[in-house]
């Protein structure tokens, strides 16, 4: 809920240009800027275990890091 809240303060100071029909801090782009953010980390995620298995050398380090974009990826869309 606190990414939402983010979002949707990030959406409503970049999106005004006059009156809004919708209450205030309710952007429909939030939605759109949740689902763009929940994409590229799975994208992330997927990409990240490809390179880790490709590359035995960094497996380790890349699969830490793919791990700590998940957990905050949850955090941010879950």
């Amino acid at each position: 809920m606190k990414s939402l809240v983010c979002v949707v303060q990030v959406t409503t100071l970049v999106a005004q240009k006059g009156p809004s029909r919708t209450k205030k801090g309710q952007s429909p782009k939030a939605n759109v800027l949740s689902a763009a953010v929940q994409m590229a980390t799975e994208h992330f995620i997927m990409k990240g275990e490809e390179i880790a298995n490709e590359n035995q050398e960094i497996r380790n380090d890349m699969l830490a890091a793919v791990d700590d974009v998940r957990v905050t990826g949850t955090s941010l869309c879950g």
